[in-house]
């Protein structure tokens, strides 16, 4: 599996346990701790969405394929 894939889920974990965490130290009273989590979730958010976006390797398999079966190189 890739590497990035591994990066984000053990991320999800680590954020995962940072809430259940902060849940019971009292988070309510944590400003702060309220701004960065929703910050991160707005930066993760958008970073996700533009890797999700991005499909230039999947262009270019395709034009791969397209050449292969029109017989080109």
């Amino acid at each position: 599996m890739r590497t990035r894939v591994w990066f984000h889920r053990v991320t999800a974990l680590l954020w995962l346990a940072f809430g259940a965490l902060s849940f019971f130290m009292g988070w309510q009273e944590l400003v702060a701790l309220v701004w960065f989590a929703s910050v991160y979730a707005n930066i993760a958010s958008h970073w996700s969405a533009a890797e999700a976006a991005d499909d230039t390797t999947l262009i270019e398999r395709l034009d791969r394929i397209e050449r292969v079966v029109n017989g080109e190189r």
